[in-house]
Formats: structure tokens, sequence, C-alpha cells
């Protein structure tokens, strides 16, 4: 499945698909521009040391959308209506490009004006639509994929075995979902799942949610929440399940909300996730927005994790989390529909499913925010301070970046170590030092493409060294970070598959 989503600085949206299963804003006919580029990219040396220390000099990239929508006059009126207003605001927008649930994103403005045409009538109306983006930057990226670095020598020391390191934690994660998996001890009936046929639109009755001992499910509880329709019938594009009650998690206006559930059902089926944000407080109680994740097929017998993320609207209290089906399915007697590992964060970013139960490592700890399987759940770093008087063990501080993109991908560091060390990032051949202030208050942020912020301010001037590396398309990187003056800290790196 082929789609195209278009968000601006509002957050107003244009989404369209090739496939005719989804028809938000119409089929999408052409994409030109996303396909590659003929322009050359060049890097420009502004010290004359043979070391480019400014931005990228890259042509950007044009960008044509173009689309049909086919529905009721109402349903054409408003696509219609809402697309010339496209990028109002003059801002940067987002693109994103999804080819069979591989996402591509870039930075988008309108470069002209959007071309729309209709013709109308009582039984179905049709109408194109054509809108012209630029992208300033013309490379497309992936999602973004992080790892921890620590200074070579970290973790080695004088230890002394009466006294223990002192060991901090902090919370890195939560998972608002109170229930994120099934166990035995879960009553059936706990999972809030439509029962009405009227309200599931499945065409006959479901039950609720029973609990099924399986020794297979991604949260590794032993157990699913399987829900089972009557009888044979038909599941139109209206059904939807309520995995979460309206007051199960609490939202707040301006966050963004991450959600996920894995799915298995005994026949194929395409379902996408969604979220609802609602206010659940006088005197005004209602919905206030829905957003919808891309649809996935579903294979008969095989897990698929369906995701959605989307920013909370003002005045919201609460969330809710769904699936829908994303086309009309015929399905016989004895179809049933599994639900497992439910992860709900406020993050833009979706990240590996974690509850309370999950085997504690090293470097995360993770526990109940109160009763176990029917709670909140935390997720801790951990962080192991010196001790005195014997040689302690060295963390590997060596981290391999990949790159499955056709473009250079050029990743990011945020450094913290301790103030008046100072530190080098390298990949065994190239070099970016810096010699200021850094610290936990006051990270340094290296952009491998040819800068460095501080609080958002640029200070690239003050590397003493400026060897900039990146990841070569298709292949990998092993990065290090060191410091100045056997400091201790840490460098979070962020790549992403990057296309031309």
């Amino acid at each position: 499945m082929y789609s195209i989503k278009v968000t601006d600085g509002l957050g107003v949206v244009l989404h369209a698909s090739a496939n005719h299963t989804d028809l938000q804003d119409g089929v999408l006919t052409d994409a030109a521009g996303l396909d590659g580029t003929s322009s050359e990219l060049t890097k420009e040396d502004l010290l004359g040391d043979g070391a480019a220390i400014g931005n990228m000099r890259r042509p950007g990239r044009e960008v044509t959308l173009e689309g049909t929508l086919v529905g009721s006059e109402d349903q054409v009126k408003s696509a219609l209506a809402r697309i010339p207003g496209l990028f109002s605001d003059k801002q940067l927008g987002t693109l994103e490009e999804d080819r069979d649930g591989a996402v591509r994103t870039c930075q988008v403005v309108l470069d002209g004006q959007p071309k729309v045409s209709a013709v109308f009538n009582d039984e179905e109306s049709v109408a194109d639509w054509q809108l012209p983006l630029f992208a300033p930057d013309p490379h497309l990226y992936g999602s973004p994929r992080q790892t921890l670095l620590h200074p070579v020598g970290s973790g080695v020391g004088l230890q002394y075995p009466l006294f223990a390191p002192k060991v901090t934690t902090r919370e890195s994660r939560r998972n608002l979902m109170v229930y994120p998996r099934t166990t035995a001890s879960r009553a059936v009936g706990d999972a809030s799942v439509s029962a009405g046929a009227s309200q599931n639109g499945w065409g006959v009755a479901a039950t609720r949610a029973i609990v099924v001992a399986d020794g297979g499910v991604p949260s590794g509880s032993g157990y699913v929440s399987q829900i089972r329709p009557s009888g044979a019938g038909r599941a139109a594009t209206g059904l939807h399940l309520a995995i979460t009650d309206p007051s199960a998690f609490g939202a707040a206006e301006g966050v963004t909300y991450t959600g996920s559930i894995y799915v298995r059902t005994s026949i194929d089926i395409s379902i996408r996730a969604a979220l609802r944000f609602l206010k659940q407080t006088a005197p005004v109680v209602g919905n206030l927005k829905q957003e919808y994740g891309d649809p996935q097929l579903v294979r008969a017998g095989q897990w698929v994790r369906l995701s959605v993320s989307s920013n909370a609207p003002a005045t919201t209290t609460n969330a809710q989390v769904f699936l829908y089906a994303a086309a009309v399915t015929d399905f016989p007697a004895g179809t049933t529909l599994d639900l497992d590992a439910c992860l709900i964060e406020q993050s833009d970013v979706l990240g590996d499913y974690f509850d309370g139960a999950k085997a504690s490592t090293p470097e995360h700890r993770y526990a109940w925010a109160g009763t176990p399987d029917a709670s909140e759940s935390i997720e801790f770093e951990v962080t192991r301070g010196p001790s005195i008087l014997s040689f302690g063990a060295a963390r590997n501080v060596q981290r391999q970046l990949t790159n499955d993109g056709n473009a250079t991908a050029y990743p990011t560091f945020t450094v913290e170590v301790d103030d008046g060390s100072g530190f080098r990032l390298t990949d065994g051949e190239h070099v970016v030092e810096w010699v200021g202030a850094c610290s936990k208050t006051v990270p340094v942020t290296v952009d491998m493409g040819g800068t460095v912020t501080v609080n958002g301010l640029d200070r690239s001037v003050q590397l003493s060294r400026a060897d900039w590396f990146g990841v070569p398309p298709h292949g990998s990187i092993t990065v290090r970070l060191e410091t100045l003056q056997g400091g201790t800290g840490s460098a979070l790196a962020t790549v992403r598959d990057t296309w031309i």
C-alpha cells in the first residue's frame, strides 16, 4: 500500500492513498518528485582549511501531488474547502510517504497555488486536486534510531569492595496503559470492547474479550484477550473496538501521544489504529479529535503491531485507543481477533513495548506504578557511580550506526560530559573535537551535517577540529566518544536512514 500524508504548520492534514479503501482525501494518482533527484550535492568549505564547518549547501526538491476524490457532494466539498487552506501560515510542514509500512519524511512548503476542480451531481461527485510543494532539503528520512555512547575508560576505576557504588535511577519512559497485557487473573469481560452489533460494526453480536492461554504472545504473559463474533457476518468500515475505557488514561492539551497494540486474526483483514481525544469534564463533555494510523493488512495467524501518534487539542482531559477496519470484510463463523501488548506514551516516537513485568537489565529497571497488571508501567534508567579502591569493568564504549538509505546519513550527537573536560567524536578516520563548556545542564548538540549548537545557538566556531563524518549509503560506521581530560559523561547518537 502506498500513501502520502501532508501536515502543515497549523496541523491541517491531507492524506491520500493509492489504495481505494482509504478515501479520506481520495485516491493518490501521482506523487512526482519523490523517486529521486538529478541535483548534485555540494559541501562548502567556509574556512578554507579543507573542513567544511557550515551547513550543507543543497538544491531543494520539487514535489507535485495529484489525486482524485469520489464521494457524496458534501464529502467532496469538505475536502475541496480544506485543500486550498493548506500552508496558510506559510511555514514548513511535514510530508510522510508510506510504502508498505516503510515511512519516509521531509519538510515542505507550498510552492504555488493548489488546484482543484470538481463535478457535482446527486449520485456521485468527482474532484481532482493538485498540490505543488518544495522541500528545501531534498533528502527523505526514515524514523530516528538512538543509541547511547560512553567515554573511553568509563566504568574503570579504583573501588573498595566494602563500599558498593552509588546507584541512581531516573524515570525514562512510562506506559500509560493500565491493562497493557492479559493474565490469568483478568476476568472475562475486562477489556472495554463493545458487544452490540450496532456499536461495533461486525454486523453480528460479538463476545467481550475472553482470556485464552497462549504461550506465544508478544508481551510474554502467556495469555491473550480474544474477541469472537457470534457467527458469520460482514465487518463494515465502521467496525471499531475500544481498547481503552474513556477514562483509562488522562491526556493533556498540547502533548503528543503514541499508542500501539499487537493484533492477530484468524482471517486476512486490513485494520488501523486510532487515537481519540475527549473532554470528560463539565459543562462540555464529548469527542474533540480523532487521529487515524495507517492501515495495515493483518494476515491470518500473524501478530502485527498497529500504531498511531497525535497531538492532543485544547481542553483535552482523556484519550482512548481504538481499532478500525479499513475496508468492508466478510468473515466466516469462528473468526477470532486477538489483542496483546498495548503501549501508550507521551512521545512522538514509537518505542519498544514494555510493561512492569519486563526483566530488568544493568542499564534499565522496570516496575508497575501500582497494582501489577492493573496500573501504569515505568522504565527507569540506572546509573552507577564509582566506588573506592579496586578496578571496575570498562563499558563497551563503541557503537555501530547503520544507514539503509541510498544517500549519506549525517547523525546528531547530544553530548553531556564533565564541565571543562571537552570531548571528541570519531569514526576511526575523522574527528570532531570540542573544547568549550559542556555539562548535563548545558549539553552540546553536534550535527554531522555541519553545525554545533548550545542552547539553540550556533557555536560551530568553538570547535578545535571539524572533520565531519556520516554513515555511507547501505553501510555502517563505528563511533566512539572520548573526553579530553578524563571526565565522565555520555552522548546520545541519533541517526535516520537517508534517501535522495
